[in-house]
């Protein structure tokens, strides 16, 4: 089964691990910087004694290649924390849009003050377009519906002080396998950087995972 054809109770998790899975999708994320660790749907309850209820998409530590100019500033131990809540569309070759979460904006900013309020130090919402095979040929990104549903987001993400990136992205079918890809991506928001909280340190991935100094 392709992941547009996936079924929607497991599309996010499955796009999140495509992304982090192809070099050419997760690199625009990292920004010039490389990822040495990323995790997938955090409970902000885990180490912090059930005070917080939700999760967190997507954690990434990011670490500069030496000598480069930093995008971000970087936290006491060297590394760069930033958090993603990840909201899942498909574009149709058509051009028309499915599950495009449309009027839920404050749903969104709800979500990722939840984020904020938890600690985390740099916090975007990131849209992925998974594209049937044959949109990117028939038509150019976003199309209309897409378009419309971006611009409704972006003056309460930049009010808040959050960023806001958009990632479409196309496999061809091969059968029922995704093969090739294509993709592009916009960097419509920056993130307004803070500092760390004790409840964000406290359940920090890498104490989970340890910390290795890749």
């Amino acid at each position: 089964m392709t992941l547009f054809e996936s079924p929607s109770q497991f599309r996010e998790k499955s796009a999140i691990c495509r992304i982090f899975e192809l070099l050419p999708l997760q690199a625009p994320l990292a920004e010039g910087h490389r990822f040495p660790w990323f995790a997938l749907n955090i409970p902000m309850d885990l180490g912090t004694g059930g005070i917080f209820t939700s999760d967190i998409d997507v954690i990434a530590c990011l670490r500069p290649w030496p000598n480069s100019v930093r995008t971000y500033p970087a936290h006491s131990d060297g590394r760069i924390y930033k958090t993603w809540e990840v909201k899942v569309s498909l574009l149709c070759k058509d051009g028309t849009a499915r599950s495009l979460k449309t009027g839920k904006t404050a749903r969104t900013i709800k979500q990722l003050r939840a984020y904020r309020g938890f600690g985390c130090c740099n916090v975007s919402l990131l849209d992925v377009y998974i594209c049937e095979a044959g949109f990117m040929d028939r038509n150019s990104f976003p199309p209309l519906p897409a378009r419309q549903a971006i611009l409704a987001k972006l003056p309460d993400l930049k009010n808040e002080g959050f960023g806001y990136q958009v990632l479409p992205f196309e496999h061809e079918k091969d059968g029922d396998i995704d093969v090739g890809l294509r993709r592009s991506t916009f960097q419509l928001g920056t993130a307004t950087s803070r500092a760390i909280s004790s409840s964000f340190r406290q359940s920090r991935t890498h104490r989970l995972m340890g910390s290795p100094d890749w």
